[in-house]
């Protein structure tokens, strides 16, 4: 029965769950010097990049409570309310990879599935063909929106998944300025939209982030060797 469930045995439960599914699990056996309130497992991992996770996961009894922080003659300790709370706000970024989740022996189900659904690789990912064409399109909606870009590009420090070094990070900074700047006052979604239909990020159904790191890298030695020729 759930209520008989320790937090040790649920704890134990999950960590051999996660690492039989290739996560990294990391636990502190001893906190006593640590900062306190901090989550009891840390677990990363995924099958592949549009699957990875951080998962920071408190474990408790049907009844526990979560800590509270509290004052000392220095400064406020953390409780685990505290870690609580900012780790969800971190998980309500759009597009974060973060999650907090306080699981309860009631909850272990919940989780297990939700770690074994990400530990699962993708059956099936987008032709080349359409990547190659949404890149097409990028590059020339960028030809008039930011003339002069593929001089800008720094292709040994392309990475579409890091949002400095990818496309749009490169040309105006961070990956969220740059959507900012092309699509102005558009919500959150409309501007992801139109980001997958100019081959600035893979789509929901398709996280081949290499292949379309390629396909851009392909395409900006192909324009400024046109260039080149053409000077």
């Amino acid at each position: 029965m759930p209520d008989l469930v320790s937090e040790a045995d649920l704890q134990q439960t999950i960590i051999e769950a996660a690492r039989a599914n290739g996560y990294l699990v990391y636990h502190s056996h001893s906190s006593r010097r640590s900062e306190p309130g901090f989550p009891d497992l840390c677990i990363a991992g995924g099958a592949d990049m549009g699957k990875a996770m951080v998962w920071f996961v408190e474990c408790k009894t049907e009844k526990g409570r979560l800590t509270k922080g509290r004052f000392t003659p220095t400064r406020r300790l953390p409780g685990q309310e505290d870690w609580a709370i900012a780790l969800d706000r971190i998980a309500l970024i759009p597009n974060s990879r973060v999650a907090y989740r306080l699981v309860r022996p009631s909850d272990l189900d919940e989780l297990l599935e939700e770690l074994a659904e990400h530990a699962k690789p993708k059956s099936k990912e987008e032709p080349m063909s359409n990547l190659t064409e949404t890149v097409a399109q990028g590059s020339k909606f960028l030809d008039i929106a930011r003339p002069g870009w593929r001089g800008i590009i720094s292709t040994k420090r392309l990475s579409m998944t890091q949002y400095r070094y990818c496309v749009l990070g490169q040309l105006y900074g961070t990956y969220e300025a740059g959507l900012e700047a092309l699509w102005p006052g558009l919500t959150p979604d409309a501007q992801k939209a139109l980001a997958e239909e100019h081959g600035f990020q893979p789509t929901d159904n398709d996280y081949n982030w290499h292949t379309l790191e390629q396909i851009w890298l392909a395409e900006i030695e192909r324009r400024k060797a046109e260039h080149a020729k053409a000077a």
